[in-house]
């Protein structure tokens, strides 16, 4: 194999290709490789976010594979919508096509491949798109934005507390010997999920110093990081702040106690050593939770006892195959193939979408109030997300707008 790669990469080097001229695949890596900075706005230079590189990475095992197993000086419009029929709706076909147009732009730049293959992905496929199933069929009012969020995507409180209560028996017999207190633990996660608005990946991260350092007075907890793909990052947006947690739930749950005698249980156990980071929610063993780990033991299993709505669809996978080594492979070497996936039509991010309706509905806050607390990225964001989702906004205008009849009809009859 070796040797024909080498032969390949002689005979493709000899055309006017380039000298870098080989196959896609080492293209491909070129093109995201790390080290390589790649040009942004205002001719500054910074390497690929790591979400960047995972999303390309999957495209290209799924859909790319004519274009690489082949010879760069054979790259054509034909193995160009080769690669494209394999994709299954018209959305992924225009993330493989600016993929391949950035990859060809950047191979013209760097020798690997003749300035005549530039225009080669601009291929048109027609496709039958098989969309995610809505998590909801809003009915938009007058006035309000696309980005509303409607209150059938928004769990109820009753949904909440089934949740919170289904996370409460969920952890097995074994895990309640070593710890007594962990049923307790993840009913208080979805709660301070739910009405302090804190994400996922900031739950992970939450120490007990940011709780206590919040309470002098006030009923706060500090946002100061997120675990993000293994990493303690700052919270989306850069946005650190201080979140208002209620003292009690819609349900009755003893919101803000839970999440102080939560703190001084973590800082016992940083000094017994079982959890020396003194996380609100660590892992089994001590340290950080992964989200999908998370995700697939503990919220996908407590949303199915708790009834949450259940969605399902078709997605291509990359059909994996052990020969020798383990790889994936695509066309004659392998295949992509449909599977059934799985979602919730309220997922936890879903929690912060009850938070922001209940500030609204409930404790009558104002967007900056809102926005203040639950870290969005500006005014406007939470106005169009948020406001006029809610009965009551059309309720008070309507008892407003009674009120102000009333008063011009007195006035008249004087």
């Amino acid at each position: 194999m070796s040797k024909a790669r080498e032969l390949d990469r002689r005979q493709t080097a000899s055309t006017e290709a380039g000298k870098n001229a080989s196959t896609g695949h080492e293209l491909l890596q070129h093109f995201l490789d790390p080290a390589r900075p790649h040009p942004t706005r205002g001719g500054r230079h910074k390497p690929w976010a790591r979400n960047t590189i995972k999303g390309y990475e999957r495209i290209a095992a799924c859909y790319l594979g004519p274009l690489l197993s082949a010879s760069l000086s054979d790259w054509s419009k034909d193995l160009a919508k080769r690669c494209y029929a394999k994709c299954p709706t018209n959305n992924e076909v225009i993330k493989t096509r600016r993929l391949l147009s950035s990859m060809i732009t950047t191979g013209v730049r760097d020798d690997f491949l003749r300035a005549e293959q530039k225009g080669i992905y601009d291929v048109t496929v027609p496709l039958i798109a098989s969309a995610r199933p809505q998590r909801s069929n809003p009915v938009a009012q007058h006035g309000e934005s696309a980005e509303l969020i409607t209150p059938d995507e928004v769990p109820t409180n009753e949904a909440v507390h089934r949740l919170a209560r289904a996370l409460y028996a969920l952890p097995a017999r074994r895990l309640r010997r070593l710890r007594p207190d962990i049923a307790a633990l993840w009913e208080l996660l979805a709660n301070l999920a739910a009405y302090a608005g804190l994400r996922e990946s900031e739950l992970f991260a939450l120490a007990a110093p940011d709780v206590l350092a919040a309470a002098g007075g006030l009923p706060t907890v500090r946002v100061r990081w997120q675990m993000q793909d293994g990493k303690l990052e700052r919270p989306k947006g850069g946005k650190q702040r201080l979140a208002v947690v209620t003292r009690l739930t819609p349900s009755g749950y003893p919101l803000y106690d839970a999440l102080i005698n939560r703190a001084d249980e973590a800082l016992q156990e940083q000094r017994d050593g079982t959890n020396p980071n003194a996380l609100m929610f660590p892992a089994p063993r001590g340290g950080y939770w992964n989200a999908s780990n998370f995700l697939d033991r503990r919220f996908d299993v407590a949303a199915e006892i708790a009834g949450w709505t259940a969605l399902e669809w078709s997605t291509p996978k990359m059909e994996r195959r052990v020969s020798g080594a383990r790889k994936a492979e695509l066309d004659g070497d392998g295949k992509v193939v449909m599977v059934v996936r799985r979602d919730w039509k309220h997922t936890f991010h879903s929690l912060r979408h009850r938070y922001a309706s209940t500030a609204i509905d409930e404790w009558n806050w104002t967007p900056g109030e809102l926005l203040a607390n639950g870290g969005w990225m500006d005014d406007a964001f939470v106005r169009n997300r948020y406001y006029g989702a809610s009965n009551v906004v059309h309720a008070t205008a309507a008892e407003k707008q009674r009120r102000g009849l009333s008063a011009g009809g007195a006035r008249a009859a004087a």
